[in-house]
């Protein structure tokens, strides 16, 4: 499959402001420390459910839950730090707590856990994206991307299992979609995909990643960077690995 990432345009210098959600930890931790000190990079604003320190002039952290709080509340939040923004990465989700692990079976497929899923997976990542959005809409070149997972692709399950996650990433890979559809229909719209990072080590994948090739945070983050400064238009509203080539939905 081709790459869908523009060499042409990887690598051009731009006063940008950043947004990082989910910048608590992960790939949204690591995106902040190498987004932090890029020369492109006017602003980066973190933002995480949980306030976190300020880490240096030019990034601001900010607290917001979408779960809980309005869009409109994270648009008053953001311009009273920036005017616009460039660069929008979305780094929440959730895998398994202490009481529910991935599903191997129906038999173990819970509610409640399942309904924490789609919240968590689907609905937040397209509430704080609705915050976001009238600061998107500019002459100037922006991206939006959103962590999804591989596991959401009903055309790659060849294994099964693990329906909680599979189910939510599949639902927020239409959200997605939608999203790149409506946002479409205006001018000036940034660019919307829903990106698989590869399989990242993190505290709470560790357990499943025995024998699996990984890699960590920091190399995701990076290839994050490579994707969001030099994607072709042409995966507006669509599913791809970290270098833009298509995943099947």
């Amino acid at each position: 499959m081709e790459s869908r990432l523009n060499k042409s345009d990887a690598g051009v210098a731009r006063e940008k402001n950043v947004l990082v959600i989910g910048a608590g930890s992960g790939i949204g931790a690591a995106l902040v420390d190498r987004l932090a000190g890029r020369i492109e990079v006017n602003h980066v604003v973190a933002l995480s459910a949980r306030p976190v320190a300020a880490i240096g002039r030019d990034v601001t952290w900010l607290a917001h839950d979408a779960l809980k709080e309005a869009p409109a509340a994270l648009t008053g939040k953001l311009k009273s730090h920036v005017e616009r923004l460039h660069q929008v990465f979305v780094c929440v989700g959730f895998l398994h707590d202490s009481h529910n692990r991935p599903e191997k079976a129906l038999r173990e497929l819970s509610g409640d856990h399942a309904m924490k899923s789609f919240r968590s997976n689907a609905l937040a990542p397209l509430r704080y994206v609705e915050g976001c959005l009238p600061l998107l809409f500019h002459a100037e070149r922006s991206e939006v991307l959103i962590l999804s997972a591989k596991v959401g692709s009903i055309g790659d399950n060849g294994l099964g299992g693990w329906y909680s996650y599979r189910m939510s990433k599949a639902a927020l890979n239409m959200g997605v979609r939608n999203l790149a559809i409506e946002a479409g229909r205006r001018r000036n719209h940034p660019i919307v995909a829903a990106v698989h990072p590869g399989t990242t080590r993190s505290p709470l994948s560790n357990a499943f990643l025995r024998g699996r090739e990984c890699v960590s945070a920091g190399k995701a983050a990076d290839r994050l960077v490579a994707l969001a400064n030099g994607c072709d238009p042409s995966i507006h509203g669509c599913f791809v690995h970290w270098d833009g080539t298509p995943l099947p939905w």
